[in-house]
C-alpha cells in the first residue's frame, strides 16, 4: 500500500514538472504591461549610439532606435499611455540588468557575441563599426605597419586589445599597448600625448573626438582592421518579444527611417557638441538595412 502511495505520487510530481516545464514563459511584454512601464537600457558616453546631451537626457543613434521600440510596444499593447523611462548601464551591468527584468531593450554599441549570447537576446544588426586607428592630424601614421615603436591606447579587456596583440605579432610590429578604460580616455590621452594612437571602433573614436576642445587636431585612418556589428539586447527566450523588436527595426530599414537617423547622428552636427562626425552610411551597414539579420560576430 505504501509502495504503491510512493509510486503515485512520484508519477504525479513528474507529470507536475513535466508540465511546469511546457508551460510557455511569459513575454517581457506582459510584464510591460503588468507594471505600466518600460525601461530603455543606455550608456552614458557612447557618442553617437547614446550619450547625455546638454540637459542630461539621454539621447543618440541607439536611444532613437530604443525610443521607436517603445512606439510599437505601445501599439501592440494598445497602453497609449505606457511611460518611458531610461537606466543607465555599462558593458559589466548590462545583461545581469537585462536579465533580472530592469531594462527592457538597450541598443548600443554591443557586439553580438556567442558568449553574450549564452545570457541575452540579440535584435537584427543596428551599425557595423570598423575598427581603425586614430592619430594626431599630424600625425605620419597611415597604417598598422607604421605603429611600430609607437604607443597605443586600447581599451582594456575589449576585442580590439585582443586584435592589437595579434596583428602585431602576426605583423611583427614592436608596439607598445597602453590599456585605457574606454574611447574617451583614449581621445584624452591623444590630447594630451600621452600616447601615439587609439585603436578602437571609428565612430566610437570619432564621438570622443567630436567632445575634445578642437576635433581637427585628430583623424581616423588606416583600413578597417575589423568589423564591429552592433544590436539591441533583449530578453533571451522571448521569442514574441523578439519578433515585435525585428519587425520594428526591418520596417524602419525598409521605409528607408534607419537610413534617416543614420544621417542624423552620423554624417549632421550632433548636440551638444555640433561638430559632424562625417561618417556616410558604410557598405557593411546599408547591406545589414538591405537583409536586416541577426549573425554573432565571428
Amino acid at each position: 500500500m505504501i509502495r504503491g502511495l510512493i509510486v503515485v505520487l512520484s508519477v504525479a510530481l513528474s507529470a507536475a514538472a513535466s508540465a511546469q516545464q511546457a508551460a510557455p514563459k511569459p513575454s517581457r511584454l506582459e510584464r510591460i504591461a503588468a507594471t505600466g512601464q518600460f525601461v530603455i537600457g543606455h550608456r552614458e558616453t557612447a557618442v553617437p549610439f547614446a550619450y547625455f546631451d546638454q540637459a542630461q537626457r539621454p539621447v543618440g543613434y541607439g536611444v532613437d532606435i530604443a525610443r521607436r521600440v517603445f512606439e510599437a510596444v505601445k501599439a501592440q499593447l494598445g497602453k497609449p499611455g505606457l511611460n518611458l523611462r531610461f537606466n543607465a548601464v555599462t558593458a559589466t551591468t548590462l545583461s545581469p540588468l537585462i536579465e533580472t527584468k530592469v531594462v527592457d531593450i538597450e541598443c548600443g554599441v554591443t557586439t553580438n557575441t556567442p558568449e553574450r549570447a549564452q545570457h541575452v537576446a540579440f535584435s537584427s544588426t543596428i551599425y557595423v563599426d570598423a575598427v581603425r586607428i586614430a592619430v594626431p592630424a599630424n600625425s605620419d601614421v597611415a597604417k598598422f605597419g607604421d605603429l611600430a615603436g609607437k604607443r597605443v591606447a586600447v581599451v582594456a579587456d575589449s576585442k580590439a586589445e585582443t586584435l592589437v596583440k595579434r596583428l602585431a605579432a602576426e605583423h611583427k610590429v614592436a608596439l607598445e599597448q597602453i590599456p585605457v578604460l574606454n574611447e574617451l580616455r583614449g581621445v584624452q590621452a591623444l590630447e594630451d600625448r600621452r600616447v601615439d594612437a587609439l585603436i578602437a571602433a571609428a565612430a566610437l573614436s570619432l564621438g570622443q573626438i567630436s567632445r575634445s576642445a578642437d576635433p581637427k587636431h585628430f583623424k581616423v585612418v588606416g583600413d578597417a582592421l575589423q568589423l564591429e556589428s552592433y544590436a539591441c539586447v533583449l530578453p533571451k527566450g522571448d521569442p514574441t518579444y523578439k519578433r515585435l523588436v525585428d519587425a520594428t527595426l526591418a520596417e524602419l530599414m525598409r521605409s528607408g527611417a534607419m537610413a534617416k537617423l543614420h544621417a542624423k547622428w552620423f554624417q549632421a552636427p550632433i548636440p551638444p557638441y555640433r561638430w559632424a562626425l562625417n561618417l556616410p552610411l558604410n557598405d557593411a551597414t546599408r547591406a545589414a538595412f538591405a537583409s536586416p539579420s541577426d549573425p554573432p560576430a565571428q
